[in-house]
């Protein structure tokens, strides 16, 4: 009995560590997991939206807009249907479309899902025109990129890559595993 009475606490001491342990791991695993289907309710739903972004000169730099914008209070994100973002610089512009988004980090990262096509202007002042199936928009810097497959085209010249980095501010496009077809130009 005496040796019972001994070890009573350390049972209890080890209960009660085990309880704490269950306890933060139920609660941090909640917390952590946030997906698309464990956000909840949003609390905003907005129909035909248009959002611009300016400068600190004022100036026009990008445009958001769709049918649907849903905000999700529970990581300050928003799901879109259908949306176009524009970066608007004059010396170069791009366009952005998709059947679905998602905005995260105060709108600084905009995850374009499902039939996603871009078109953007190449040095020459020729239309580049992009599609895959997703990509992520990086609206701070106006870089696109994605690692799932994509398509390049200009005219008649069109170029398959593994992944792409397309940097709009300033015109430069980063492919990796490349097929090209191009087109012959000269004698």
């Amino acid at each position: 009995m005496n040796r019972l009475s001994s070890l009573f606490p350390l049972l209890i001491a080890a209960l009660l560590a085990i309880s704490a342990y269950w306890l933060q791991r139920t609660v941090n695993g909640e917390r952590g997991r946030t997906t698309i289907a464990s956000r909840g309710t949003p609390d905003t739903i907005i129909e035909n939206f248009h959002i611009n972004k300016f400068e600190a000169d004022g100036t026009l730099s990008m445009s958001l807009e769709g049918p649907e914008l849903k905000h999700f209070p529970s990581d300050d994100s928003a799901e879109l249907t259908s949306p176009t973002v524009r970066f608007l610089r004059p010396q170069r512009k791009s366009e952005w479309r998709s059947d679905k988004a998602v905005v995260t980090e105060q709108g600084n990262n905009v995850l374009m899902t499902g039939r996603v096509k871009g078109i953007g202007s190449a040095s020459n002042g020729e239309p580049m025109y992009f599609e895959t199936e997703s990509l992520t928009l990086r609206s701070h810097d106006e870089v696109a990129s994605t690692n799932e497959a994509l398509r390049v085209t200009q005219g008649r010249e069109r170029i398959d890559a593994g992944s792409g980095e397309w940097d709009n501010i300033n015109g430069l496009l980063k492919l990796k595993q490349v097929e090209a077809t191009l087109e012959h130009r000269g004698p």
